[in-house]
């Protein structure tokens, strides 16, 4: 009999240690900067830097850099075209032999935005080809992301952001990731806000917390006249 409650006991150890190297027991973090920058009537730039850990403050699970050039249409739809380079750690265990994954990818995406009374909608459809650079062998993926994102103004200052992404393989299992958000935004003037809030991020077989700080900057570079 003790050999049976050993066993079980060294089985549950290890579980418990599986779903911990995992990071799903901590609260991570997603750091984002982005800026949104005029050049006409019609065309703007988005640029986006964003850090996300699997400690609040340590810890690097990925790293990105975006860049994508937009075309407003009319003022409901606005279809970009970008590029985003990540370099993206799929471990939470810092491992000395582990190589990080280097990925290229470009896209495509559409945004179409309404309006109910003064909450903001927006449906945003995105086209990914991701060029990943596992280290032993480079692999082409794609994939196809939907979310349904609100804008709810409190006051003059503050407001709710709150959106929920879903992303989907177009090559071997479908389901990718799930990405559920809320967060309190304060508005420092039309130009710069901050928002702070909480992102639920599923995986097929995982699921992790997130904080989420970003800083948005708007500026404009059209001519005065």
């Amino acid at each position: 009999m003790k050999i049976y409650i050993l066993i079980i006991a060294a089985l549950l150890i290890s579980y418990n240690g599986f779903t911990q190297e995992t990071g799903e027991k901590k609260l991570g973090a997603w750091y984002t900067f982005a800026g949104f920058h005029k050049i006409s009537n019609k065309v703007s730039i988005t640029t986006l830097g964003q850090l996300r850990l699997y400690n609040a403050a340590d810890n690097l699970e990925l790293g990105l850099v975006l860049v994508s050039v937009n075309y407003k249409f009319n003022p409901q739809l606005t279809g970009s075209f970008g590029y985003a380079h990540l370099k993206i750690d799929k471990t939470f265990e810092d491992l000395a032999e582990e190589n990080d994954i280097n990925e290229n990818r470009l896209f495509e995406q559409i945004i179409f935005t309404n309006k109910i009374g003064k909450v903001n909608i927006k449906h945003r459809y995105i086209l990914e080809h991701r060029f990943l650079d596992l280290g032993s062998k480079t692999d082409f993926q794609q994939r196809i992301r939907y979310r349904l994102q609100f804008i709810i103004p409190l006051s003059k200052k503050l407001f709710i952001n709150a959106y929920d992404e879903i992303i989907l393989n177009l090559q071997g299992n479908l389901f990718s990731q799930n990405r559920l958000y809320g967060a309190l935004g304060y508005k420092f003037n039309k130009n710069l806000n901050l928002q702070m809030g909480y992102l639920k991020h599923r995986f097929q077989t995982k699921a992790f917390d997130r904080l989420q700080v970003g800083v948005f900057l708007k500026t404009d570079f059209r001519k005065k006249k």
